[in-house]
């Protein structure tokens, strides 16, 4: 008589969601083994078959603990852990859930979609996993529900593949820069600051770019936020359009920037961007510094301020 591991899998999960109580391995085993109609009369089968019939079970049995589908005590007594089974309505909700969440960030093939959305599924509800009519109904479901979100536009579907590809807004935004010339970051930051103000409450801010010019004096743009004397406060500012984002921006250069607000009296403030860093010194500097008007941004810092308005 061979017994093979599948007919061994359906004799435990019957036998063992027909238990209305704790029952010990033992007794579990022996029952599983009257089941499959393998003698019991104390003596082995030809070839040590009851051995290998009870060998086979226990595996299999090891597998259901693991998985969570069946629970075993401290004192060796078995209990099917069944958990809540969904009606048909909530379980189209739940796999829809998961697809959606699966396709949110990341492409995947069709069969590899499936897969990780029924491993998804039978992680939270282990007692779907438990036949093949229920693994192939989860399964159905899984596919259809697919279908019906890529024919409702809800995922896309691109040459067999399933899903969004995410790009996040930050790196967006990096990567946008570090393809402008120097002279579109000059242009692009100055716009940036003037949508920055006029989000915070400069309603009449006015700017113009001034870099490029033999008299910039250092100076790339001049914004003006007009308060409510109307007096004009006029803000320099001066872009350093680094490739490298990684290094520090020389010390020397912001020294020459604070030199030149220093003597603009009528300046109201100095704003130095860079797209690179800006070292311990630089921090330093900009704490000693007795004007207290420079103020510095860096790739990170431009980032944050072009978000927080929507540029």
């Amino acid at each position: 008589m061979k017994i093979t591991a599948t007919k061994a899998q359906n004799t435990i999960l019957e036998i063992i969601e027909n238990c209305n109580q704790p029952i010990a391995r033992k007794d579990f085993i022996r029952n599983c083994v009257e089941h499959l109609g393998v003698p019991l009369t104390g003596e082995e089968l030809p070839g040590g078959e009851l051995n290998k019939v009870k060998c086979l079970l226990g595996m299999l049995l090891q597998q259901y603990i693991r998985t969570g589908i069946i629970t075993e005590s401290d004192t060796g007594f078995l209990q099917y852990s069944i958990g809540v089974e969904l009606d048909a309505a909530n379980r189209k909700i739940e796999i829809e859930n998961i697809l959606r969440s699966l396709t949110a960030n990341t492409i995947y093939e069709k069969d590899n979609l499936l897969d990780i959305a029924y491993a998804e599924y039978t992680k939270k509800y282990p007692q779907m996993n438990v036949s093949n009519d229920k693994r192939n109904a989860i399964r159905g479901d899984i596919g259809n529900m697919l279908k019906s979100l890529v024919a409702d536009g809800v995922i896309p579907c691109d040459d067999g593949k399933f899903g969004f590809k995410f790009v996040n807004h930050r790196e967006m935004i990096k990567q946008e820069i570090a393809t402008m010339s120097d002279e579109e970051f000059e242009t692009k930051t100055i716009e940036m600051l003037t949508a920055y103000f006029k989000k915070n409450g400069f309603t009449k801010v006015t700017s113009i770019i001034t870099g490029g010019t033999d008299d910039d004096d250092g100076v790339d743009g001049i914004i003006t936020l007009p308060d409510e004397f109307l007096k004009d406060d006029k803000i320099i500012v001066q872009v350093k359009h680094r490739k490298n984002h990684d290094k520090c921006e020389p010390i020397k250069e912001i020294r020459g920037f604070a030199g030149v607000l220093a003597v603009k009296a009528e300046v109201y403030k100095g704003i130095y961007v860079t797209t690179a860093k800006y070292s311990k010194k630089a921090n330093e500097f900009l704490k000693s510094y007795s004007i207290k008007r420079l103020l510095l941004i860096d790739g990170e810092n431009w980032v944050d301020m072009a978000e927080s308005c929507g540029f």
